[in-house]
């Protein structure tokens, strides 16, 4: 029972997809930052599988299973997906012939790693049940913060505050604007 959240980024990838799409001189062959950005949305990396723990949870409930935490899926998810996410970058890069060997991308490498061995630092000291209310409340607050940010760009895109006064005056509301027109 997949939710609405597990495809949140569809309709931007496909909006990116188009906009790479009108920058491409030839329309019928896929250019190589479009090939780059298909396999990096294609093997993206799942930082809380919210409906793998759902699942795993509503399975725990109906077979009465004690002491059984749901959310131990996430650091093998997040490691598997990073991996795929690494994998699929440097099969491409290859293919490219792009020096991933540039800072921006060892940075990203390096603090991506970094933030995974501090996780699982972190998360090993928790016992079970706190480390199930953590990650259920990481989820329900990245949640919330992909409603507020969806409401956002669609009310920057219109040309409308938060506040929903009218504003084109802001150059890049009037950009999201024209791109929103496009579409």
């Amino acid at each position: 029972m997949p939710s609405h959240r597990d495809n949140a980024a569809t309709p931007l990838g496909l909006k990116a997809m188009n906009e790479l799409q009108e920058l491409n001189p030839v329309k019928d062959t896929a250019t190589d930052a479009q090939i780059m950005f298909l396999v990096l949305n294609t093997a993206g990396i799942t930082l809380i599988p919210t409906s793998v723990i759902a699942i795993r949870q509503t399975i725990a409930l109906e077979q009465h299973v004690q002491n059984f935490n749901a959310a131990d899926i996430f650091l093998p998810t997040l490691i598997a997906t990073f991996i795929a996410f690494m994998s699929g970058m440097i099969i491409v890069a290859l293919f490219q012939r792009i020096n991933l060997f540039k800072l921006p991308v060892i940075l990203f490498v390096l603090g991506f790693g970094g933030l995974i061995a501090l996780l699982h630092y972190t998360l090993s000291q928790l016992p079970a049940d706190r480390m199930n209310q953590s990650l259920t409340a990481a989820a329900d607050a990245s949640d919330e913060s992909a409603v507020v940010l969806a409401h956002k760009n669609t009310a920057c895109s219109r040309g409308v505050s938060m506040n929903g006064t009218k504003n084109w005056d802001s150059p890049p509301r009037r950009q999201l604007g024209e791109i929103a027109e496009r579409t």
